[in-house]
Order: C-alpha cells, then sequence, then structure tokens
C-alpha cells in the first residue's frame, strides 16, 4: 500500500477489490449466522466479525474516496504528510497480514503481538491528528488538503481499532482454550 504514485488505474482498482470484499462479507455473514452450533463463547467472539470487517470495508471506501479527490483535484500532500501516510499504511498492512495468519492458524503470541502493534498504531494516529491540527492553527499545512488528511487518518484509525476488536476476541477464546 502505497499514498505514492495513487493513479485512476489503481484507483478502480481498489474499488473492485473493496466491491469484492463486501460482496464476500455478505456471504460469511449469512453463512455465520446459519451455522451457530460452536458453543457459545466461540459464537460470542465471532459473531461480530462480519459487523467489523463491513465495517472495515467502509473505511477502505473512505480512505479510497480520499485518494480519488486527491487525485482528481491534483490536491498536494506536503512530503511530510505523505511519508507518514505511508508509514502508517505499511503498519497498517502488517496488523491486517498478521491478524490474517493468526485468524488461520490461532497463536496466543501472535494475537497478543497484533493488538499491541494495534494499539501503537492507534496511539499514533491520534498524535498525527493533534500535530496536524496544530500544524493548521500555525498556518504551516495547506487547509484545502487538510480534511482529506484527517480523513484518511480517521478511517485509518477506526478500521485500526476494529482490526484490534477481532484479535482481542479471538485472544481470549485462544487462552480460553488453552487453560
Amino acid at each position: 500500500i502505497s499514498f505514492v504514485g495513487v493513479s485512476e488505474e489503481k484507483i478502480s482498482a481498489a474499488g473492485v477489490l473493496g466491491d469484492e470484499v463486501h460482496r464476500l462479507e455478505k456471504i460469511l455473514t449469512e453463512e455465520l449466522a446459519c451455522s451457530l452450533t460452536e458453543p457459545p463463547e466461540i459464537c460470542r467472539a465471532v459473531i461480530l466479525f462480519p459487523a467489523h470487517l463491513e465495517r472495515i470495508g467502509d473505511y477502505l471506501e473512505s480512505i479510497l474516496n480520499c485518494c480519488k479527490i486527491r487525485c482528481r483535484d491534483a490536491i498536494p500532500f506536503t512530503e511530510k504528510a505523505v511519508t507518514e501516510i505511508d508509514a502508517m499504511f505499511g503498519s497498517l498492512l502488517d496488523n491486517m497480514k498478521n491478524f490474517r495468519d493468526a485468524f488461520i492458524r490461532p497463536n496466543k503470541v501472535l494475537l497478543e503481538y497484533v493488538t499491541s502493534e494495534c494499539k501503537k498504531l492507534d496511539q499514533k494516529c491520534q498524535d498525527l491528528q493533534l500535530v496536524h491540527v496544530e500544524d493548521l492553527l500555525n498556518g504551516s499545512t495547506a487547509p484545502r488538503s487538510s480534511s482529506l488528511y484527517l480523513d484518511i487518518l480517521e478511517s485509518s484509525q477506526s478500521l485500526n481499532r476494529h482490526l484490534e476488536s477481532m484479535a482481542s476476541s479471538m485472544l481470549t477464546l485462544v487462552i480460553q482454550h488453552s487453560s
């Protein structure tokens, strides 16, 4: 994932992937609702996963929309902002991949790592938002790009929080199961 070199082709391809995620989430929700034969503690933990995935898809669409607007209107971002967003996207992608791996093969250590990294990224997003508002008030950042930057940060932070919630739920299950 990179905020550098965003093009209409990449945005279009990301939109197709987003539509596919929403389609698969709806199938997962339906299948999950129809197959709740697992013990209650497992059902309670995973029943919200489709809703988390739906919201994650929504936040990815919001980020994609910001990229479309930035491309369409040629809204400039400072090198600092691009670097911050790229680093945040890299952390977010790492968290998502690690959660995927832990979901496929539940692993207490990896789930603890994911929850820890999600908390760090949440704090990083909060810090970036505060610094950005200060920069905006001081006149050292352009108001034109400010709302897009903050929307990307907030969407990434919210996505990350859903990911952390799923990882925490799984971690609780793994700990209970190993006891």
